[in-house]
């Protein structure tokens, strides 16, 4: 925080998770006008996201920007997106002024799968599913322009609900070819039984919540087209007088990420081997 008052920003730390949390954080929102709430995927967000909330009407926060989800909604399997839905709902509750933005997949999310596409395979478990991967800059340009162009007397997007996506729907065996386009290396999209894909998360240490959550997002949701999963919109271009960024484009800053995986990653990539085996082994059976 000091690095960020060197700047000239008023930083304010506040724990979530500590007792006197609702407290704290009325104290840290005290004069502020807009509120721009983001709250990370975890098994307490739909409280932590009750909290802010709640803290942000004592505290007299004119307005809330939220960001959600888009595949949002009160009951869905993925536990983030039944908590976006539930903290959408008190936010329009609150008597707040709000703007609700709703980002479908984000393309950094891929570079969790950064190590088996430089073995040459892209996993997953959506099927045909397909989804209009939002590039973060493209989130946070939006949430830029919503918050600047609603100061009073403005509010031009006061009580809109935006629903932000890339410039196309593509589903992992287009993201696949895609890759292999920019890369100029094959990239095989290979869609997983969910035991394997649960394996290859957890050997590339995601938790247990974590997994069972992107597997209930992309098997149940995404594969489906549930819950607006499958959604193009030009709301991007609309906000922010600019495209949204290419999926090709996003691999290309990040081809460094995407590259052949180091010797120091030498477990994960025997295991994606091995688990190469294991798919097909399985579907010849």
């Amino acid at each position: 925080m000091q690095s960020w008052r060197r700047d000239g920003l008023d930083a304010r730390r506040v724990d979530l998770d500590d007792p006197d949390a609702r407290t704290a954080l009325r104290h840290a929102l005290t004069g502020v006008d807009t509120l721009l709430l983001i709250v990370a995927a975890s098994p307490r967000q739909a409280a932590q996201g009750r909290l802010a909330v709640e803290a942000a009407v004592e505290a007299g926060v004119r307005r809330v920007v939220h960001l959600s989800s888009a595949d949002g909604r009160v009951g869905s399997p993925v536990p983030w997106a039944d908590a976006c839905a539930r903290t959408d709902a008190l936010i329009r509750a609150s008597g707040l002024t709000w703007t609700i933005l709703l980002p479908t997949a984000f393309d950094v999310d891929l570079l969790e799968l950064a190590t088996p596409v430089g073995l040459g395979w892209l996993p997953q478990v959506a099927g045909d599913g397909a989804v209009g991967w939002v590039d973060v800059g493209d989130i946070a340009r939006v949430a830029t322009e919503v918050i600047t162009a609603s100061m009073p007397p403005g509010g031009a997007y006061d009580g809109r609900t935006l629903t932000l996506t890339g410039p196309e729907l593509l589903g992992f065996g287009e993201v696949a070819q895609i890759m292999s386009s920019v890369l100029d290396r094959p990239v095989r999209h290979v869609d997983l039984p969910v035991p394997v894909f649960r394996t290859l998360l957890r050997l590339a240490g995601q938790d247990r919540w974590t997994t069972e959550a992107v597997i209930a997002q992309f098997a149940d949701v995404v594969r489906h087209g549930k819950d607006g999963a499958d959604v193009l919109t030009d709301t991007v271009r609309e906000v922010t007088g600019r495209d949204p960024v290419p999926l090709a484009a996003f691999v290309d800053a990040h081809r460094d990420r995407f590259g052949r995986p180091s010797p120091a990653k030498s477990l994960v990539s025997g295991a994606a081997r091995a688990l190469r085996g294991v798919v097909s082994k399985t579907r010849a059976s």
